[in-house]
């Protein structure tokens, strides 16, 4: 898992929005019509450092872990679970260009454990909502859950 963070964090210039995101955190005092959570972010992250790396690295502690915990919850091939998403270019390699969709995809799908066993659809819900602070288009899985 830490070589996995290692390579996706540290990455430079790799993805094609690299570039907006470093932008936009270095960028000053600018207004921004984007999700709240990520825009929280930013400024929180300058706190501890003025290097846009921070930003990268730990959008992907968070995207990568959320996506371990969540293949721990839906499977014992944990290794084998791993393996397929690092291997399917469209999820992990794609990580490195939709940071904040990422994210938002990660927190749904872990979310999910909340709606497949019909546990608890207010975790589901509010877990959800979250996942669309951080990318607006997560409201749509959330939809679909809920009307099928």
């Amino acid at each position: 898992m830490l070589l996995i963070v290692f390579v996706s964090g540290f990455r430079y210039e790799v993805g094609y929005d690299y570039i907006n995101y470093k932008w936009f955190f270095d960028a000053e005092d600018q207004i921004f019509l984007l999700e709240p959570l990520f825009l929280l972010s930013i400024p929180i992250l300058r706190l501890m450092t003025s290097d846009s790396q921070i930003l990268f690295f730990s959008y992907s502690l968070c995207t990568v872990a959320i996506v371990y915990f969540a293949i721990k919850n839906y499977t014992t091939h944990v290794g084998t679970s791993l393996l397929i998403y690092l291997l399917i270019p469209g999820l992990f390699l794609n990580s490195f260009s939709i940071v904040r969709s990422a994210i938002a995809i990660s927190i749904s799908f872990y979310s999910l454990k909340y709606i497949v066993a019909r546990r608890d659809l207010r975790k589901f819900i509010c877990l959800s909502l979250i996942a669309a602070m951080f990318h607006f288009t997560a409201i749509i899985p959330m939809m679909l859950n809920l009307c099928f």
